[in-house]
């Protein structure tokens, strides 16, 4: 009985060798370099597929000092841990999590200070996502906190919401949390409201008149931006995008 545990203590000790690598020197892995010491975890033992890596100290990765794992995202992105306030880029990004690409870009990250970026003052807490693919960005407000600007539409988003802008800096999309409703142009919002050219669709939060007809909270509308009017529409452009 001993020696059949000794053998399976052998052969699992030497499956997770098969599994890890430490390295030995700086080295570039699926496209990052990482310092000597890294310990390297794959998905099987061909080690074709790098599932995370352990840093064994804070250190300087990318030019961001991290510290903890460090996990690949898709093709372009990684999932770390900054290891203090640091500002990256132009955005000053709090320790904690932090989504990076190998040049070093923020991609995600929550806001240590207040930052103003395409016209918006965010506050700080505020999380940033930045997509690599296509350039388009997406903010989400805290639940506790000052409301947000959206010049172009008149109106205030609320604490809690968010905002998607495309790659050219235009307000593609917006998310009005359930219980606050947003006002623009007179008409009460919540939900996802999508943005194209003079008009947006979205979801009343309110009963609202359009022409002699009543339409009842929750009903989705259309709303022309120059003039204020709504129209039912049975078609939900922003849930099937």
């Amino acid at each position: 009985m001993f020696l059949a545990g000794g053998i399976e203590a052998a052969r699992e000790a030497a499956q997770n060798r098969a599994l890890h690598r430490t390295l030995t020197g700086p080295e570039t892995v699926a496209t990052l370099l990482l310092p000597a010491g890294a310990e390297l975890a794959f998905t099987d033992q061909t080690r074709q597929t790098l599932a995370s890596v352990w840093l064994p100290h804070a250190t300087i990765v990318a030019g961001i000092l991290l510290d903890g794992a460090l996990q690949p995202i898709g093709s372009l992105e990684w999932a770390g841990s900054l290891a203090r306030d640091q500002t990256i880029g132009d955005w000053p990004c709090r320790a904690g999590d932090l989504w990076l690409t190998a040049q070093g870009v923020a991609t995600r990250c929550t806001l240590a200070a207040a930052h103003r970026t395409a016209g918006y003052d965010l506050p700080a807490g505020a999380e940033m996502r930045s997509d690599p693919s296509n350039g388009g960005q997406e903010f989400q407000l805290p639940q506790e906190g000052p409301a947000l600007r959206i010049a172009a539409l008149g109106a205030e988003l609320p604490a809690g919401g968010s905002l998607t802008l495309r790659a050219d800096g235009s307000l593609r999309r917006l998310y009005v949390p359930q219980e606050s409703g947003m006002a623009i142009r007179g008409v009460a919002l919540r939900g996802h409201i999508l943005i194209e050219g003079g008009a947006l669709t979205g979801e009343l939060a309110e009963p609202s008149l359009a022409g002699d007809d009543m339409l009842l909270a929750g009903a989705t509308v259309r709303l022309d931006l120059a003039t204020g009017k709504i129209e039912p529409t049975t078609r939900s452009s922003v849930i099937e995008r």
